[in-house]
C-alpha cells in the first residue's frame, strides 16, 4: 500500500481548518495547527511533505512562520502555500517575497486547491 502524503493545515479559523480537512482528508494525512508557534513545532515534529498557512493570525501572521520555516535546515523545504484571504496581485507578491511556494485566494475552488498540491508535491523532495 502507498504512503499517503502529509498536509500541515495551519489557520486559526477551527472552521476553516474543518473545510479543508473535509477537501483534503481523503487524499492526505493531516496535521493541523491553529497559530504560529504551534504550526513551526508541528513541522518539526511531523515534517509534512506540504504546509497550507494562513497569512493573518494573531501572536505570529504567515510570514513570521514562513520565514522560520524557511531558514531551518530541519524544515527549509517543505513546500508552503500561502492560503488565504488577502487577495490581489500585491498581496500574492508579497507572500511569494517572504519565501512562500505558491499562494492561493480564499474561498478557494477545491479542484485547484488539490491541483496544486498535487504539482509541488510532483516537484518535491520524493
Amino acid at each position: 500500500m502507498e504512503k499517503k502524503h502529509s498536509v500541515l493545515i495551519v489557520d486559526d479559523e477551527p472552521a476553516n481548518i474543518q473545510v479543508l480537512s473535509h477537501a483534503l482528508g481523503d487524499e492526505y494525512k493531516l496535521f493541523a495547527a491553529t497559530n504560529g508557534p504551534d504550526a513551526i513545532e508541528a513541522a518539526v515534529k511531523h515534517l509534512p511533505d506540504i504546509i497550507l498557512l494562513d497569512i493573518i493570525m494573531p501572536e505570529m501572521d504567515g510570514y513570521e512562520v514562513v520565514a522560520a520555516l524557511k531558514s531551518s535546515d530541519t524544515t527549509k523545504n517543505i513546500p508552503v502555500i500561502f492560503l488565504t484571504a488577502k487577495d490581489g496581485p500585491e498581496n500574492e507578491s508579497l507572500g511569494l517575497e517572504h519565501g512562500a511556494d505558491d499562494y492561493i485566494f480564499k474561498p478557494f475552488s477545491r479542484g485547484l486547491l488539490l491541483q496544486r498540491v498535487k504539482m509541488h508535491l510532483a516537484f518535491g523532495r520524493f
